[in-house]
C-alpha cells in the first residue's frame, strides 16, 4: 500500500468515527427537516384555504399545537401521578 492510500484509509476511518460521534447531532438535525416540512404543509394548507399571510399561518399552527400539547399534558399528567403512588 502506497502513502497515498494509506492517508485516504486513514481519512475514511477518521470520517466514520466523526459521523458516529456525531449521529444525535445529525439525528436531531434530520428530525427538526422533518417537523420542518410536516409544519410547511400545514401553514400553506391554512393559507390557501384562509388566504392568510405566512406568519399568521405559522401562529395559527404553533398555538393550535400549543393548546393540544397542554390539553394532553393535563389528561395525562394526572393519570401518570395516580399510578406511580401506587
Amino acid at each position: 500500500m502506497n502513502s497515498r492510500g494509506l492517508l485516504a484509509t486513514i481519512t475514511l476511518v477518521l470520517l466514520a468515527l466523526l459521523i458516529w460521534q456525531l449521529r444525535w447531532v445529525i439525528l436531531v438535525f434530520f428530525g427538526a427537516i422533518v417537523i420542518a416540512v410536516a409544519l410547511d404543509v400545514l401553514i400553506q394548507q391554512i393559507q390557501s384555504k384562509l388566504y392568510l399571510s405566512r406568519n399568521i399561518s405559522l401562529l395559527i399552527v404553533v398555538l393550535t399545537l400549543l393548546v393540544f400539547g397542554i390539553l394532553l399534558f393535563q389528561l395525562l399528567v394526572p393519570e401518570l401521578i395516580s399510578q406511580v403512588k401506587e
